[in-house]
């Protein structure tokens, strides 16, 4: 990324939860790493997701912000599908974890869109996954 600074991952992995995200993603423009998602089966159709940025400038990026997740069951955009927007921030080592806690009774999505918001409420940046099936139990 843009800054010397070198952060160690390799904790994110050991996090309860099973990764959803099968790449990183890199965004020197806005100094970030979005090193994983996480999604934490919690029992009886309850789940929670934490979203790990790694920012170069930790200053720009706090509990302002939000990430919003959009879990598509079928492979095509104008399927239904569920929306989760990211509520708590906390801050674990060099980590900024965005997480939320929600109820589903679907337990397959075939691709995720996830992106940032500002403040603002405007989109910051926004990725779709195609190439992941995900299953929550």
């Amino acid at each position: 990324m843009g800054g010397c600074r070198q952060a160690d991952y390799s904790w994110v992995q050991q996090q309860e939860g099973k990764s959803i995200l099968d790449l990183e993603y890199l965004n020197d423009t806005l100094g970030i790493r979005v090193q994983d998602i996480r999604l934490v089966n919690l029992g009886e159709d309850q789940y929670k997701i934490d979203v790990y940025l790694f920012p170069d400038d930790p200053a720009q990026f706090n509990e302002k912000q939000r990430f919003y997740l959009h879990l598509f069951p079928g492979e095509h955009e104008n399927d239904e599908f569920l929306a989760v927007g990211t509520l708590d921030f906390r801050v674990e080592k060099d980590a900024h974890i965005y997480s939320r806690t929600f109820t589903t009774a679907r337990h397959e999505f075939d691709s995720l869109r996830y992106g940032l918001i500002n403040a603002d409420g405007r989109r910051v940046f926004s990725l779709k996954v195609d190439t992941l099936a995900i299953n929550t139990n």
